[in-house]
């Protein structure tokens, strides 16, 4: 799941977001302790771990739904540029 995590954080980091090494680990630990079946509790653990501006919140959630419940929908596009420009494209 570590490899998840570090996927997700250099999505978000490419999307404009800053994300620390430490956030990482901090969402890891939250995800191990909260339980990683459920995804809604998994997205709690992450926010609360990962975000630290309400204006990143939005690209946050729809990235998320992206990585980990619609993998199949992630396409080149977000990974190279900032969500906002990707979704204007789209």
């Amino acid at each position: 799941m570590i490899e998840r995590l570090l996927g997700f954080a250099e999505l978000l980091r490419k999307n404009g977001l800053r994300v620390s090494t430490g956030e990482v680990l901090d969402g890891a630990r939250a995800a191990a302790t909260d339980g990683l079946e459920d995804p809604e509790t998994l997205r709690s653990a992450l926010l609360a771990t990962l975000v630290k501006r309400q204006g990143d919140e939005a690209a946050f959630q729809e990235l998320f739904d992206l990585y980990f419940l619609r993998p199949g929908d992630l396409s080149g596009a977000y990974q190279d540029g900032p969500l906002a420009q990707a979704l204007a494209a789209a």
